[in-house]
Parts: C-alpha cells; sequence; structure tokens
C-alpha cells in the first residue's frame, strides 16, 4: 500500500493543490486549506497525527502522513472548490476522494472475506470511473501550472545543472494517469486471492529491504565525506553486516539461561487487563465537593445533581440504559439517593478496550482535553444510524448508595462520565451508496438532553470527529462566552457540525459498513437516508435520546459486577495507545488483590501512586469472553 499512498494519492493530491491555485483568490483557499489541516483533532497515539502547518508544501511527508491526508480531506476540502453558478466540481471531488478513501480502507484490511473482497473489486471500478470523469471535466475546466516549490526545485536543478534556459515561471501542468501505480490498482483483488493481505508482503513492513532501507543509508550518509560516497557508503553496509553476523554467532556460543517469572500484576496493564471492557484511576487526589461545584454560574450543570440521582438510581436498579429518560423516577426516588460524603472524585483519562474487525484487541483512551468524543450502540428503534455520540467533559468514580426505610444499602463504587450529548444531523446521517459521512452536532442547551451522564461500560470506542469547516460555528448551542466546562478553555463558541470519520482506522470502516469477524454485532451495509425535511432545521437535534426499544446488553456489567469492585490498582497511560496482543486460551495465574476499608470514610489514606488504584473483584478467567466486550 505505500505504493498506493505514495503514488496514486500524492499525485492526487498535489493537482487538487493545483486546481486550488487555479482558481480565483487561489492563494487564499490554499491558506483556508492549510488551515483547516491544522485543526483536524489528532486521534490516538499515532492512528491521526497532528497535521504540518503547511500541508500543502508537503514537506518531508511519509507514506503514512499523506494517509491521514486522505483519511481527514473530505472536510478539509469541503465547499473550497464552490463556485457562484455551479457546485459540481465540488460534489465531484468530495465524491472521488470518499471512494478514495473507502478503497484504501479495504484494501488495507488484514483480514478479508469473500464478502469485503468482491465490494474492493467493486470500489475499483467505481474509482476508475470517478477518477476519469475527475479527469475529463474538472481538470479540463482549470488551466492548472506547477505548484511554486515544483517550479523552484525545476529551477534550481537547472542551475545545478550549468543550463542557462531554464526560467522559475510555472509551466503547464496536466493530470497524469498514464502510470503504474495507478494501473495496477486493479491487480490488488486477484493478488490478495492468491497471496493473503497486502500487510505481509507490502515494501512498508520492510526492515532491512525494500523502501525501509533508504533510513540506514541516510544516516551512514552523513559519515562520509560526500566525496564519492557510493564506495564509502558500501564499506559501512558491510561493516554493518558483519558486525551484526558476529554478534549473532556470539549469541550463539553463549550458554542459554531460563529465569522462571511469576505471572499476576506485575504488568497491571498488560495480558489481563485487555480482557476487561475499561480502565480508569480509582485514585483520590483530585475530590470533587458537589454543592459546590453545582453552584457555579455554568449552563453546563443545569440540572446536575437531579441528573446524576437519576443515572445512579438507574444503574443501581439495574436498567438499560437509553439515555437517562427515568420519567417515573419521582423527587422521592431521588432523595434517596446519596453520594458518600457528598464527592465525585476526578481522573483525567479512561482506556476502553474493545475487540477489533480481525479478532485483536485494542484499546482507545479517552481524554477530555485531547480524545473526547466516544460512540455507543443505539437502541433499535428504527433509526437510520446505528450509533450515538456524545463528548465526554467529565470522569468521575464515586461511592453512591440508597436510604431507605427498610434500612441503607452498602455502598456502590462506580464510574461515570459526565458528557455532552450531540445528535444526527437529520438530513445527514450517512449514507455509503452517495458516499456522504454521517454528521453530528451538539444538542442545544435548552434541550433537557444536552448533558448528562453515562456509565463507561456502554462505550464501545473512541471516535474521531472531524469538525465541519464549511459550516462555521455559532453561539446557538451554548449560548454563554465565558468558561465553560462544556468547552476547552480558550473556546468561546462551538462549530455547528461535525464529521463522523469513518475512515480513521480500519477497524472504524467495519464498524460502518458491516462485516468485520470480530465484531458481534455488525452495523448495517448501508445506511437509509432520512427523507428531507420540508424546511430543514438549522440546528441538529437530540433525535437518538428518546424512550426506545432495550439498547444491546451492557458489556461490562455481564463479567464484572459494580458491586464487587471497590478500588483497583490499575495504571492509567495518558495517551499511549499501543496495541497489546494476548491469547485468550492462555491461563493465567489469578492475581491478588486487597481491600481498604478506609475509602471514603475519613481513615488513614493509603500512598497512591500516579494514575494507580486498588481493586477488590475477585475474577475468574471463565468470567471473561473476548467476544463480550464489543459490537
Amino acid at each position: 500500500m505505500h505504493e498506493f499512498e505514495l503514488g496514486v494519492w500524492k499525485n492526487l493530491f498535489t493537482h487538487l493543490i493545483r486546481l486550488l491555485y487555479a482558481m480565483p483568490d487561489g492563494p487564499s483557499l490554499v491558506a483556508e486549506l492549510d488551515s483547516r489541516y491544522r485543526q483536524v483533532p489528532r486521534f490516538g497515539i499515532d492512528t491521526i497525527r497532528r497535521f504540518a502547518t503547511n500541508a500543502s508544501e508537503m514537506k518531508k511527508l511519509s507514506a503514512r502522513d499523506f494517509e491521514d491526508l486522505l483519511q481527514c480531506a473530505i472536510p478539509v476540502f469541503e465547499g473550497l472548490f464552490s463556485l457562484p453558478d455551479t457546485d459540481e466540481h465540488n460534489s465531484c471531488i468530495l465524491k472521488l476522494l470518499y471512494r478514495l478513501a473507502e478503497w484504501h480502507g479495504y484494501a488495507k484490511l488484514r483480514m478479508h472475506t469473500d464478502q469485503t473482497l468482491d465490494h474492493l473489486d467493486m470500489l475499483t471500478s467505481q474509482l476508475g470511473t470517478l477518477m476519469r470523469n475527475f479527469q475529463q471535466t474538472t481538470c479540463t475546466a482549470f488551466k492548472t501550472k506547477e505548484l511554486p516549490r515544483e517550479a523552484r526545485h525545476r529551477h534550481d536543478q537547472a542551475i545545478s545543472s550549468g543550463s542557462k534556459t531554464s526560467s522559475s515561471t510555472p509551466k503547464l501542468k496536466a493530470f497524469n494517469l498514464n502510470t503504474y501505480k495507478w494501473h495496477s490498482l486493479g491487480d490488488y483483488v486477484p493478488t490478495i486471492r492468491l497471496f493473503g493481505t497486502t500487510d505481509i508482503y507490502s515494501t512498508q513492513i520492510a526492515i532491512l529491504q525494500g523502501e525501509s532501507l533508504h533510513r540506514l543509508l541516510k544516516r551512514m550518509y552523513t559519515l562520509t565525506n560526500k566525496n564519492g560516497h557510493e564506495r564509502q557508503l558500501a564499506q559501512r553496509y558491510m561493516r554493518v553486516a558483519r558486525a551484526r553476523a558476529a554478534a549473532r554467532a556470539n549469541r550463539a556460543r553463549q550458554p542459554r539461561h531460563f529465569h522462571l517469572v511469576r505471572s499476576g500484576l506485575s504488568d497491571p496493564l498488560g495480558m489481563v487487563s485487555m480482557r476487561v471492557h475499561h480502565h480508569t484511576s480509582w485514585a483520590r487526589r483530585s475530590p470533587i465537593d458537589i454543592p459546590r461545584f453545582v453552584g457555579t454560574q455554568d449552563p453546563a450543570m443545569k440540572d446536575f445533581y437531579p441528573k446524576l440521582q437519576d443515572h445512579i438510581l438507574g444503574r443501581l436498579q439495574h436498567r438499560i440504559f437509553d439515555g437517562d429518560d427515568h420519567h417515573d423516577f419521582t423527587d422521592a426516588d431521588r432523595n434517596t439517593v446519596y453520594v458518600l460524603n457528598n464527592a465525585l472524585y476526578a481522573t483525567k483519562t479512561l482506556r476502553v478496550n474493545y475487540t477489533t474487525y480481525d479478532v485483536r484487541r485494542d484499546y482507545n483512551t479517552v481524554n477530555p482535553l485531547t480524545t473526547p468524543f466516544v460512540l455507543m450502540r443505539a437502541p433499535d428503534s428504527g433509526l437510520a444510524h446505528p450509533y450515538w455520540y456524545c463528548k465526554v467533559i467529565g470522569i468521575f468514580h464515586a461511592r453512591a448508595y440508597r436510604s431507605l426505610l427498610t434500612g441503607t444499602t452498602p455502598p456502590v463504587a462506580m464510574e461515570i462520565l459526565w458528557v455532552r450529548w450531540m445528535g444526527i444531523v437529520p438530513e445527514r446521517p450517512g449514507d455509503i451508496e452517495a458516499a456522504q459521512l454521517p454528521q453530528v452536532g451538539f444538542v442545544p442547551e435548552d434541550d433537557p438532553y444536552a448533558f448528562g451522564f453515562l456509565d463507561p461500560a456502554q462505550v464501545i470506542r473512541a471516535s474521531h470527529l472531524i469538525p465541519r469547516f464549511a459550516g462555521g460555528r455559532t453561539n446557538d448551542l451554548l449560548s454563554t462566552q465565558k468558561p465553560t466546562a462544556a468547552r476547552l478553555f480558550d473556546e468561546t463558541d462551538d462549530w455547528k457540525s461535525y464529521y463522523v470519520d469513518i475512515f480513521a482506522d480500519r477497524d472504524m470502516l467495519m464498524r460502518y459498513v458491516g462485516g468485520g469477524v470480530g465484531h458481534l454485532d455488525c452495523a448495517i451495509s448501508s445506511f437509509d437516508s432520512v427523507p428531507p425535511h420540508a424546511e430543514p432545521p438549522t440546528l441538529p437535534t437530540i433525535t437518538p435520546l428518546q424512550p426506545s426499544a432495550p439498547n444491546a446488553t451492557n458489556e461490562a456489567e455481564e463479567d464484572i459486577d459494580l458491586e464487587d469492585i471497590n478500588e483497583t490498582d490499575v495504571v492509567v497511560d495518558d495517551g499511549d495507545d499501543e496495541v497489546t496482543e494476548i491469547n485468550m486460551e492462555n491461563d493465567l495465574e489469578e492475581p491478588e488483590f486487597y481491600y481498604d476499608e478506609d475509602y471514603g470514610t475519613g481513615g488513614e489514606e493509603e500512598e497512591e501512586i500516579e494514575d494507580e488504584s486498588d481493586c477488590n473483584s475477585q475474577l475468574d478467567d471463565n468470567d471473561f469472553d473476548i467476544h463480550a466486550y464489543s459490537y
């Protein structure tokens, strides 16, 4: 796939920049493109990285950087090619970018089925049609010239070669499809059928051969005197090869020593932790006094405590979650709910484990400051979209109990997410057939479901939402311009809507198109378009958050009763999304746990380690099922 990212996509991206320069006010459009790429949020530790200051310059970009440019291209390019009299070119380019990202995602799957290969074969034909249409219509409508950097490079090369006829004036440059890498796209499906998925033979994974070899040679080049460097590079490479051979021979002569290593919690976030649904810290270094907290003049605090009581009471009664829409709860019911010491304890991150489409275990780290968006399964209520979305603005844990006439129930440890709900934009729920990404937006503050609480066990994984830059920002969703918990400290308004980046990674793609072997409840293969309204609303609504059919089974509570969990000794990593592969068949030794009876009672506080917690959950290996933690 290196051939696609550094060949086909790089060629198209470069020509799209040429088209922007050829349009009226071209330099301003290119500056807007760079600005939009800078505002795209990162996702994971290396899934989507921060983009460079000037993405259009394409300076020192590797294949993974071009991959990120493609996966985030639709929100960035939207509206840049719109002309006063027609939107044809904008629609053509957005559809081409969608199919290109879809083809790229399918081609890089690490597990294929007959269904996915047939779909990839169909996508290849569609992509060829769209690309030729782009060349014959959009490209011919503009006179494209070399980019400024291309003209400078050609001029500098001419000067270095001694030519005096070269000029720095940009020459005409047409879009070229007569390349081997473009015409070889049709060979991917039969090649995968014959030899397997592309990740096992791509030049991208080569260590000492293929395209990765240039890294070693570049490092060696700095050690030469730059005069006749070919011979010096060959000598140094042979020295490295002989040194490695000698090291292998030396290791072979050494006697082997085997050390017995006791399995347990020496690696708290290792094999054992990947089998549970989520992790967060149970440390109590950041207590929040609820009465003082809700007394601030923040619109996000509206009905904070009654909503918290509804959420806790619903979980204590083991109700199916459907947005905490508990109309049958009375004030008398709420007054039986108490939070121990009136204290919530804030933590910085939440790690959510899930099973990928190729039956591996992976995780996302949710952080309200950097990766705040999560998705969960929507109830089966006939909605056109299979997921709900929200922005996590706080991660808490607490101990709650009920005071009834019959007595006081034992305190139960709970992990709670404070969220700002998002709704599907009615006209854009996402349509694979029409090549449209789903769009979501914040629920207006006057809606009773604008803010709420969520059990972390309902979260499937983090979601990559990209602002819809063409729609702009607004204060209508949250009127205050003062600092609020619902926004970052430097924000005074909100984006009107967001695009759901279904191409962020291969697992995310398979959750929307269906067919993932590791997904218990696969998404529908294509979304049903919502019929357009006579007067389309200007703001997104909270359509998903209505009483509906029972939700999917609560993943985590099936296996781990929250009443059994008091404190967990778990290290929570701030944003390190390393994948840990485990064999679920292994017989793991049961770890040792202890319980601190002084939790929240004023007793002596144990010594704490940063982002660690204590656990009193006697977990049995038979309680875990790798398929119980994915949809």
